[in-house]
């Protein structure tokens, strides 16, 4: 009897992991053809966004670079952040944006709607409502805003272990 009951164990033990094995198998083939969530769309917006001016930044030039991380669903970090090395911050300014759709994302100051707009390449910050738009000089000194158009910065990552905007990097 003992053996008899071995034996019926051991079988169920094979027919488990079995069924363990085709369940995995199944996941994984519909793993690929399960559309990018929407927080997935979100995380690809997620990076650092500079102005043109970063490029020529070791000649001295003032810029400006976006920080955008994930927040909580539906949501992302905005950190902009200015040359502190030679000068005083230019652009200072932080938010939390929620999704409008899969490329714009609304920050609300003082009742008034910030966009901010991704592509691949780039992020575009304005105001919803055109008239507004003065209020992105608020975050800036010396008549710089925030309003524009900037790139995502891809650069070898020997180079991007140095945080963009650590002053001992800026020289």
């Amino acid at each position: 009897m003992n053996t008899l009951k071995t034996m019926l164990l051991a079988g169920l033990m094979i027919i488990g992991l079995q069924a363990c094995n085709n369940t995995s198998k199944k996941s994984a083939e519909t793993a690929e053809t399960v559309p990018m969530t929407k927080l997935e769309k979100a995380i690809n917006h997620t990076g650092l966004y500079v102005c043109e001016g970063y490029a020529k930044r070791a000649e001295g030039s003032d810029w400006v670079s976006i920080n955008v991380s994930p927040a909580e669903a539906e949501q992302l970090k905005i950190e902009v952040r200015s040359r502190t090395d030679i000068k005083k911050p230019t652009c200072t300014f932080d938010a939390v944006a929620d999704r409008k759709n899969d490329s714009t994302y609304v920050a609300v100051h003082e009742g008034k709607n910030i966009l901010f707009t991704f592509t691949d390449a780039d992020l575009t910050i304005a105001t919803e409502n055109p008239e507004d738009s003065d209020m992105l000089h608020f975050f800036c000194s010396g008549g710089a805003t925030l309003a524009g158009t900037y790139a995502k910065f891809v650069e070898e990552k020997a180079e991007t272990e140095a945080t963009v905007g650590d002053e001992s990097t800026q020289k």
